[in-house]
């Protein structure tokens, strides 16, 4: 059997644990076929694009009008942790 379910956390969640211990609650051992991040912080998944999109003309967009995709460096500095940061808590 399968369930996929939808958690609303804050950091420090571990997913893989909550995972290990639904199955202990049910009797049935649980782990973790999957798992996506849908938000972190500010950003959401529904307004991410691609690595093509972000290479290539501006995000995709024309930028120079007011397109959505225009955010300052300083919000992106202060949003953006290092792979090994992010290595860390995956």
């Amino acid at each position: 059997e399968q369930l996929t379910i939808t958690v609303t956390c804050s950091k420090g969640t571990y997913i893989r644990v909550l995972a290990a211990d639904i199955g202990e609650k049910l009797g049935c051992g649980a782990y973790l076929t999957a798992l996506r991040r849908t938000q972190s912080g500010c950003f959401s998944v529904d307004e991410a694009i691609d690595g093509e999109g972000l290479f290539h003309n501006n995000c995709g967009k024309d930028c120079s009008q007011d397109s959505g995709y225009e955010v300052g460096a300083d919000l992106l500095i202060s949003k953006i942790r290092t792979v090994e940061q992010a290595l860390e808590n995956a």
